[in-house]
């Protein structure tokens, strides 16, 4: 029966994302006059009006392009608690694939099935049947279109990256993969556009057979701030934002997770930040060594960083240890995981 279900469930996800992709061809298509491009058309929804005023000028997501980010605290790595940052990370993985362990049990011992690569041609489960029998809160996040088409090459998108909204993945794309000022003749790239022009006006390059480099141009970043039509589901505004960054590409399948160490990643993040597990787990890690937390509780600068440290290691180290699953089940990877954790 469950097998039936959940077959049932992938028809109609794989069908949704059909209907979607189709859709969002069409919005696009609808949108774009037969002698101009895709991307300038997208520009033009708000174009001026024959009173030469515009339509929602002020609509747009501009702002996150404005706003600095939040710097992300950082520990002296010869402070005494980065010392044991390693030791601490082991100690919360332990804590979390403990309680994926128990929940099987608790289960009748129900274990997850295999979880592979779709595109090595063998079985792959379903994401949402694992989210489901998860006994973690699972918050709906989406990829970086980069790591999306490239997941070698943009590994920490993953790693680094909590994107939680539309909104995250715009300011990421904007903040991370910023198309930098570079010369089309050499192909070499400038910290900052002075340079790169300056470089350009003095001729003294060889022209290079080189691809451009990638990256989000300013002419992408202004179709990136527009904001979706109100009717446009997140699922398809990710769409419309990949047609953005990769114009012509085929469009992907949006599930996601969809692999077991994304799966695994996005697990431990909302672990990690559930009823302020991170900070508990650091708290009773550090009491049993004999550790005065009041102490720790009065450096917010050094708890804030400590546990961005540990989040990062922890997050690297399962990475590591479930990008290749092979033909194991995952609680038998998790089993493997969890004793080579308590023998380090």
């Amino acid at each position: 029966m469950m097998v039936v279900n959940a077959s049932i469930r992938k028809k109609r996800r794989m069908k949704k994302c059909h209907t979607i992709a189709i859709t969002m061809r069409l919005f696009l298509e609808s949108q774009q006059p037969s002698n101009t491009s895709k991307s300038s058309n997208y520009l033009s929804r708000y174009s001026s009006t024959e009173s030469g005023s515009y339509e929602c000028e002020s609509e747009d997501d501009m702002d996150l392009f404005d706003k600095p980010l939040q710097p992300i605290s950082t520990l002296d790595s010869r402070h005494d608690l980065a010392m044991i940052g390693g030791s601490i990370a082991a100690y919360s993985q332990k804590m979390f694939l403990e309680l994926q362990l128990s929940n099987r049990s608790t289960n009748n011992s129900r274990d997850w099935p295999t979880f592979q690569d779709k595109s090595k041609g063998r079985a792959q489960h379903e994401p949402t049947d694992i989210i489901d029998e998860s006994p973690i809160p699972t918050q709906q996040r989406f990829a970086c279109p980069f790591y999306y088409r490239d997941r070698q090459k943009h590994l920490q998108c993953l790693t680094r990256a909590d994107l939680l909204n539309i909104k995250d993945v715009k300011q990421h794309l904007w903040y991370t993969h910023r198309l930098q000022p570079y010369c089309p003749t050499c192909g070499e790239s400038f910290a900052t556009t002075a340079k790169s022009d300056a470089h350009i006006r003095s001729r003294s390059c060889d022209p290079q057979n080189i691809p451009r480099p990638e990256g989000i141009s300013l002419p992408q970043m202004q179709e990136l701030a527009r904001r979706a039509e109100v009717w446009m589901s997140e699922d398809l505004q990710w769409l419309s934002l990949w047609e953005i960054v990769f114009p012509g590409a085929e469009l992907p399948d949006i599930t996601y997770p969809s692999r077991t160490v994304e799966f695994i990643v996005c697990q431990f993040r909302d672990y990690w930040s559930t009823r302020g597990n991170g900070e508990t787990i650091i708290y009773e890690f550090l009491r049993e060594r004999g550790f005065h937390e009041e102490n720790l509780r009065d450096e917010k600068h050094t708890l804030e960083a400590l546990q961005a440290l540990i989040l990062n290691q922890s997050i690297d180290h399962l990475v590591e240890a479930f990008t290749n699953v092979g033909d194991n089940t995952i609680s038998a990877k998790v089993e493997e995981v969890l004793a080579s954790l308590q023998c380090s």
